[in-house]
């Protein structure tokens, strides 16, 4: 079976909601006003905690 990691991961995360800990992380980089994350994530929970306690953070994904 040849399957690719990333799209197995994004499949299997594209539905789950971000946990307590990601709204706190969230929550601590609006906060601080950061605006850049590099993280290993193939996930997008760390943009939605952030989208759903401020839609208007300036954000952007260069994950895709």
């Amino acid at each position: 079976m040849n399957i690719n990691i990333r799209d197995y991961i994004k499949n299997n995360f594209k539905d789950k909601k971000p946990s307590f800990g990601y709204l706190c992380f969230a929550d601590y980089l609006i906060n601080k006003g950061v605006k850049t994350v590099l993280t290993t994530n193939f996930d997008l929970l760390i943009e939605r905690a952030v989208r759903k306690i401020d839609e208007n953070y300036d954000l952007i994904n260069v994950s895709e």
